[in-house]
């Protein structure tokens, strides 16, 4: 970057870096056969570097929340580079397993310091790993606990994060103080809620995590400490 700078005859005294990934985007495409125009579909229509959105942010600071399967592109604060953007594509491709992922164009997101039209234009995907991480019976302090916990380890929850004790009832109309508790919270949860969102599709992934406490009032009484256990479950709907 030095060596570049002195080039141009300009001085750097800071820069940020970070990784991205080269994916290649599929969509139909307007092409010519035959002397003819015609729409077909290409699975490697076009090419583009794309971001998670930690990435976006570590080297911009700028925040932007991408819904998973989804994809924003990267604009300038004149629009001028949007003739060169993939806003119709369906899946990404990674070019050197050729696995592919199904996404939708949620929109654009302006930054011009990443705005090149000379170069391949860029992309923001999501963070996360799974459409839900649901915890069992934490309920509200222990899943501000675990919140605080993850985000020291590098690991911030975000949005995707619920907890079957917070769902299973209705906090603002039922006096249920910091939620539900016990071994039925998280298979009424599972069953009632959960699986049906997996079923529908609307979820494709989900990392269940049942917790409970092995009580013993004898330890208890002892002064010993009570056992946490967690046994993390991941259930995919790849239909």
């Amino acid at each position: 970057i030095r060596e570049k700078a002195k080039t141009y005859g300009v001085t750097v005294k800071n820069w940020k870096e970070t990784e991205y990934v080269s994916l290649g985007i599929g969509s139909k495409v307007q092409t010519e056969k035959d002397g003819k125009l015609v729409i077909e579909y290409q699975e490697l229509a076009a090419e583009g570097r794309f971001l998670s959105e930690s990435a976006l942010a570590s080297v911009t600071g700028k925040e932007v929340q991408v819904e998973s399967g989804t994809y924003r592109a990267v604009t300038d604060q004149d629009e001028g580079n949007r003739l060169y953007l993939m806003t119709a594509g369906d899946r990404i491709t990674n070019m050197s397993t050729m696995e592919q992922i199904p996404v939708s164009f949620a929109g654009y997101t302006c930054c011009n310091m990443l705005s090149d039209r000379d170069t391949k234009s860029v992309y923001v995907l999501d963070d996360g790993d799974y459409d839900r991480i649901v915890t069992g019976d934490l309920g509200q302090l222990g899943s501000e606990i675990l919140r605080d916990l993850m985000e020291r380890e590098g690991y911030p929850l975000g949005a995707n994060y619920n907890d079957c004790g917070l769902l299973l009832f209705d906090r603002k109309r039922q006096d249920m103080h910091c939620g539900a508790s016990g071994c039925g919270c998280s298979a009424s949860v599972f069953n009632g809620y959960l699986l049906q969102q997996l079923e529908s599709g609307t979820w494709k992934t989900l990392l269940f995590a049942p917790t409970g406490a092995l009580l013993s009032p004898t330890s208890s009484f002892q002064g010993e400490s009570i056992p946490g256990i967690c046994h993390a479950v991941l259930i995919e709907n790849k239909v």
